[in-house]
């Protein structure tokens, strides 16, 4: 789950992680707004020659701010063509082929989307601390 808060992205599961802009950016920009090269079929029973069935795709769904379900879609890397993906949005019989492979970019990993924080500096890296002598316990 990917939630945004203000102007912020986090993931309830891993909210310590900083997000990665680039990831979020390109998810939106292929993946929600990308666009298909046609239509593959309009038979629902070839469905899962596409790999597009509710157990075999990849399923995104998106909600608005009061928790109504805005879509629902489900993409499918399946066939020989590495470069393009199928998707199919839930209720309609329709399948598409993505214009290029965004199926990567479908990713639960929390990593995937957010990396640790790295450590916080000293407020002044060239200060050094002072030494203690062993000798008098000073």
């Amino acid at each position: 789950v990917l939630v945004k808060s203000d102007t912020s992205w986090y993931l309830p599961q891993a909210d310590t992680l900083e997000m990665k802009d680039r990831q979020i950016n390109q998810f939106f920009e292929k993946v929600i707004n990308g666009s298909y090269d046609m239509i593959m079929s309009k038979n629902p029973n070839k469905w899962s020659k596409f790999g597009l069935t509710d157990s075999t795709g990849k399923k995104v769904t998106l909600f608005n701010e009061e928790n109504e379900l805005l879509s629902s879609v489900i993409f499918s890397n399946k066939g020989q063509d590495y470069s393009h993906n199928f998707y199919r949005t839930i209720g309609k019989d329709e399948v598409y082929r993505t214009m290029e492979n965004v199926f990567y970019m479908i990713n639960v990993r929390p990593t995937y989307w957010g990396s640790k924080p790295s450590p916080k500096q000293v407020d002044n890296p060239n200060q050094s601390a002072p030494s203690l002598n062993l000798d008098t316990n000073e």
